[in-house]
């Protein structure tokens, strides 16, 4: 199938499936596959789920359920935020969260129905700043950042050697290197 990319050049794409679709259901489908990326990178990233710290199962899975529900809270401001005026996924996701964390407490002390709409309607407001910048260039594609895994065996004891007999132990052998090069 072929497709113009953001620069507007033709290129040819090649789909191995199983589904027995059109073309370009196919493709729109593919499309759908951006925001689940970027909704799972928000769920491991911004509700900091890619690093559960529960030991029972019980617990990871309620962590597990909060976070979702965190995410879906965010999601659907979001969604009411954006209002028929621009697209949902045009906003910022971690602007949008602390956005919404700033007024969880002023809901909770609202004391009517009232004040709880007048505070849901200044929230929108404030969210409705919290949109991602427009980019006029398409940026140069970067390698995914490789995050690096805790270490689990314990850090290498300290030496026990007296601080003079370590540093004399250095200076020797930076004379042994540079009579070795010489």
């Amino acid at each position: 199938m072929w497709v113009w990319d953001a620069a507007g050049k033709k290129q040819k794409l090649y789909f191995f499936t199983s589904l027995d679709l059109p073309a370009q259901r196919i493709l729109e489908l593919y499309g759908y596959r951006w925001n689940i990326e970027t909704d799972l990178r928000s769920l491991k990233c911004e509700v900091r789920l890619h690093m559960l710290t529960a030991k029972s199962k019980d617990m990871v899975e309620k962590e597990l359920v909060l976070g979702v529900a965190a995410y879906n809270l965010t999601r659907a401001a979001i969604h009411e935020a954006a209002a028929l005026e621009v697209s949902p996924r045009q906003f910022s996701f971690s602007m949008a969260r602390d956005t919404l964390n700033a007024f969880l407490p002023r809901f909770a002390a609202a004391r009517s129905e009232e004040e709880r709409q007048q505070i849901t309607e200044q929230m929108h407001r404030a969210m409705s700043r919290c949109r991602l910048p427009r980019r006029r260039k398409r940026r140069p594609s970067t390698p995914r950042e490789i995050w690096g895994s805790p270490c689990p065996f314990p850090k290498r004891k300290v030496s026990q050697i007296p601080e003079a007999a370590r540093k004399s132990r250095i200076t020797q052998g930076a004379k042994t290197a540079k009579q070795r090069v010489a």
